[in-house]
């Protein structure tokens, strides 16, 4: 008797039978260099990232990059919210598009980031957190 394992093969997930596997959507490169630059934070920074499931062009991917940055570093938290669930949140943020992604430490700074966190932006992204070390480390 031959054993058939069928693999179904979405957008960043593998589906095995009944297990579903995300597949990072950062590699190993990509990974080494963005915990390399947050090596040096002291501070615990939260980020808290604003998706929706439907009409959101790259809100799960972003939210998926938030979930990988923050397991680089056990200084760093990660909230996710639905826009449209969590429109208080947003509100108290001044969110009014997604995918929006806020960077917090002992409190709101104001820095925002729009889109997803990616390609030539990836690396100004994450350098950011480097940059507000100091309040960061307040």
């Amino acid at each position: 008797m031959t054993t058939m394992i069928i693999y179904k093969i979405g957008k960043n997930q593998i589906e095995r039978g009944n297990r579903r596997f995300v597949m990072p959507v950062m590699g190993d490169k990509e990974r080494e260099l963005v915990k390399k630059e947050l090596a040096g934070l002291t501070g615990q920074v939260t980020l808290v990232n604003f998706t929706q499931e439907l009409e959101c062009g790259y809100c799960k991917e972003t939210s998926q990059i938030i979930t990988e940055v923050a397991a680089l570093s056990d200084k760093i938290e990660s909230k996710i919210y639905d826009f449209a669930a969590d429109k208080d949140i947003a509100a108290k943020f001044n969110i009014e598009q997604i995918p929006a992604s806020v960077v917090m430490a002992d409190r709101d700074y104001g820095i925002r980031f729009y889109g997803i966190p990616s390609g030539y932006d990836s690396p100004a992204c994450w350098k950011q957190l480097g940059w507000y070390q100091p309040v960061i480390r307040a």
